[in-house]
């Protein structure tokens, strides 16, 4: 049986690029506030999730926004792109929870 752990598939880039993109803190809650709320301006994502600094939410959407996760439909709003919006179970995809049955 080949060593797979030394030869880098399509598959494991892709998986490393998404658990880089999800694994920074607080990605996936904010995630999961915009998709429940629609687009948010900062200080309604911050009062969402007012355990997060002002400016450690600043630096957050700017990351997620430079990563492809976030963009701005108007001037101070924020949305989730296409690929985040279609991911409706990120702690699940993430091994973090149970998938529920369908």
């Amino acid at each position: 049986m080949p060593d797979l752990s030394t030869t880098p598939t399509r598959h494991t880039e892709l998986v490393d690029q998404a658990v880089a993109r999800l694994s920074p803190r607080w990605t996936t809650w904010t995630m999961q506030t915009i998709q429940h709320h629609g687009p948010m301006r900062l200080v309604d994502i911050n009062s969402a999730l007012p355990w997060v600094g002002v400016h450690a939410m600043a630096q957050i959407v700017r990351r997620m926004q430079t990563s492809g996760l976030l963009y701005r439909p108007q001037f101070g709003v924020y949305d989730l792109t296409a690929r985040p919006r279609h991911t409706t179970r990120p702690p699940c995809a993430l091994g973090l929870a149970p998938y529920p049955p369908r």
